[in-house]
């Protein structure tokens, strides 16, 4: 029925893993640094997302490719995760499978970035009330 599910379980995991472990990482050594503590819970959000996609997009890539065939002709064909790793390689190199990540990066850094800040936000919010 849905054609990506396995890749999206397959790649939700360690992308969250590592996102969610790199900005707590980067907040404890940014609060070495001489900035504002937005600032640094911003930055810590964006970076950690930049670090997490930059391993796991390939799955994103092959997920998305399994989720788009047979909507049209000039979309190939896959029958599986498998082949489609290997066509993705035998037709473009490992290179075709970072296509895209530059726009990825264009658009998680801020969505991390607020999603982190708001977070901890939420976060300090919640530890007041106690």
């Amino acid at each position: 029925m849905y054609k990506g599910l396995r890749m999206s379980l397959l790649g939700f995991g360690p992308y969250n893993a590592l996102n969610f472990s790199s900005y707590f990482y980067l907040t404890q050594q940014f609060e070495q640094l001489p900035m504002e503590k937005n600032v640094q819970k911003l930055l810590a959000g964006g970076l950690s997302g930049l670090g997490a996609v930059s391993i796991t997009y390939p799955s994103d890539l092959i997920r998305r490719r399994l989720q788009l065939q047979g909507f049209d002709k000039s979309v190939p064909q896959y029958q599986g995760i498998r082949d489609c790793i290997s066509k993705v390689i035998r037709d473009e190199g490992v290179k075709g499978l970072y296509r895209g990540l530059l726009a990825t990066y264009i658009k998680l850094f801020p969505t991390t970035a607020i999603q982190f800040w708001f977070l901890d936000l939420c976060n300090d919010k919640l530890k007041k009330k106690d």
